[in-house]
């Protein structure tokens, strides 16, 4: 699933809920087993930083960053 999230955004920004549509995910599981963890360590990022609890929050994959099983 962190491949496939950190696929998905690379090079553009999703929110939760179009991440959550496109793996077919709930998306406050989503967000809290996966992307805070992804965030953390650097895989993705946030599209507003400094308001982590926007509703229009995004994230994509850090450039550079390794993706997941590659």
């Amino acid at each position: 699933m962190l491949a496939l999230i950190e696929q998905l955004c690379a090079g553009r920004w999703l929110s939760t809920s179009e991440l959550a549509a496109l793996v077919d995910r709930d998306s406050e599981k989503l967000q809290s087993r996966f992307l805070t963890a992804m965030v953390k360590s650097g895989a993705l990022e946030l599209r507003y930083p400094d308001v982590g609890n926007r509703p229009d929050q995004a994230y994509r994959t850090v450039d550079g960053a390794a993706v997941a099983g590659e």
